[in-house]
């Protein structure tokens, strides 16, 4: 019977082949166990047995994987600190990667074209991990590394001074000579929404009672949206990449002879010589709201027919001929405490006429006015002593009454030219008179001249009455 059996079941294993009906799992009576049935796997076409292929269930990792995890900084500061991985993999297949931390909050993740940035979120120390996943589903891990978050108002506490300029803004240095009381800056912080830098910095040529006499290697790399800096005498010694030559600010501010000049050559940067000792009292300051000027220049601009200008403005020295013609429009009684000129150029191009023009224009007259603050002790002269006389483009001479008080005076206008700080001595009488003219004046000698010519003609009237 049970041979009989086999017989059939062998049988209908066979039909079963030939007309290729899906047979999984099939029950084998086994003689030899009494009856009990064994099941045994079999392939889905052929209907042989499986045996496990180990490399076609599992990936199979490649002894010849390298991976690396890096990181451009280790120690990152907030409000603003910021880094990326660096990840040098060797393998032979495409491959994701994700990284681990062993923190949340510290740091966060953002990828940019395909790198990975981090910046920081809250101070502590986070460790990461890159973890690669290959197409076939192998796995790799990289080394670990830590990331510190810092407060950098807490490391620079000791050794930075706040901008008194800009809010949120620091000067940080590191003393050189306590027997000379000498500091090198060697960065500047400033803690913007935005992460921009300020408009204007001014260099102090004193921190805490130290000179600063040296810039460090770059201590004023991040200030690419800054438009003015102006660096004191003081600095002897100033580092090739203390400033950045790719993200330059826009125009230095120097003095002439001093050390800034001469960097500023070097390296090609834009710059305007201020206070050049040749044109009056250095002690006497100029200064001005660069944001204002730089909006009244577009207002004058923008009208024009420019597709594309660019503005550059500051201080800078008369010439000769100017002071020439400024000293011509002089009373006896009066002198020059301070010279200083304004420029304001544009860089432009655009089509003219339906022709491609490029230049550089001077504006001499804008749409508003600038207002000046003159730094210096008033206390010696007498109300009304103290005049402006503006060196206008078409060589007339305007007269400008400014406002002063006890630290200086401060005036407005909207002609750019020359201008001279006037002093005219209340004790000395003029034995010339100046051809200077305000609105006023003229106006006064119009009538002047108006009431002269009305007596010339009386005169003859009456003369030809009696003749």
């Amino acid at each position: 019977m049970k041979k009989l059996l086999k017989i059939v079941l062998s049988v209908f294993m066979a039909m079963a082949l030939a007309i290729q009906l899906p047979v999984n799992l099939v029950s084998v009576v086994n003689a030899e166990d009494n009856g009990e049935t064994t099941e045994v796997a079999t392939n889905d076409e052929t209907g042989e047995e499986n045996e496990e292929d180990e490399s076609s269930i599992a990936a199979t990792n490649d002894d010849t994987a390298s991976i690396e995890l890096d990181a451009s900084s280790t120690t990152i500061y907030l409000p603003s600190g910021f880094g990326y991985f660096i990840l040098d993999v060797t393998l032979d297949e495409d491959y994701t990667v994700e990284y681990s931390l062993s923190e949340d909050g510290i740091i966060e993740l953002e990828e940019i074209d395909d790198a990975m940035y981090f910046e920081a979120v809250s101070e502590g120390t986070v460790t990461v991990q890159a973890i690669l996943t290959t197409e076939s589903g192998a796995s790799y891990e990289s080394n670990t590394i830590d990331i510190n978050v810092k407060d950098y108002l807490d490391v620079i506490a000791d050794n930075s001074i706040e901008d008194p300029d800009n809010s949120n803004c620091y000067f940080v240095y590191n003393v050189l000579s306590e027997e000379d009381k000498t500091v090198e800056i060697t960065d500047y912080y400033f803690n913007d929404e935005d992460q921009s830098s300020p408009y204007s910095i001014n260099i102090p040529s004193t921190i805490n009672g130290y000179t600063v006499v040296s810039i460090g290697d770059g201590a004023f790399y991040g200030c690419g949206d800054t438009m003015k800096i102006f660096i004191p005498t003081s600095v002897t010694n100033i580092d090739t990449e203390a400033f950045s030559k790719y993200f330059p600010i826009r125009t230095f501010y120097v003095y002439s002879g001093s050390a800034a000049l001469q960097y500023v050559i070097d390296n090609g940067f834009n710059y305007v010589i201020i206070d050049d000792t040749s044109y009056g009292d250095t002690s006497i300051s100029i200064s001005y709201d660069g944001e204002t000027v730089y909006d009244l220049m577009y207002d004058t601009v923008v009208a024009s027919s420019y597709d594309w200008f660019d503005f550059d403005y500051g201080i800078t020295t008369v010439s000769d001929s100017d002071i020439a013609k400024i000293k011509s429009n002089l009373a006896s009684n009066q002198e020059v405490l301070k010279y200083f000129g304004f420029e304001l150029t544009v860089e432009w191009y655009g089509y003219v006429d339906d022709d491609y023009e490029n230049g550089t224009a001077y504006l001499t007259d804008l749409a508003g006015e600038i207002t000046f603050t003159i730094t210096m002790d008033t206390s010696k002269y007498v109300d009304g002593t103290l005049i402006i006389l503006l060196l206008n483009a078409d060589g007339t001479v305007t007269k400008i009454t400014p406002t002063v008080t006890e630290t200086g005076l401060t005036f407005s206008t909207s002609k750019i030219g020359s201008f001279a700080l006037v002093y005219t001595d209340p004790t000395t009488s003029s034995s010339t008179v100046s051809s200077v003219q305000t609105g006023d004046e003229s106006q006064l000698a119009a009538y002047v001249l108006l009431g002269g010519i009305a007596l010339v003609g009386a005169y003859y009237t009456r003369k030809r009455k009696y003749n």
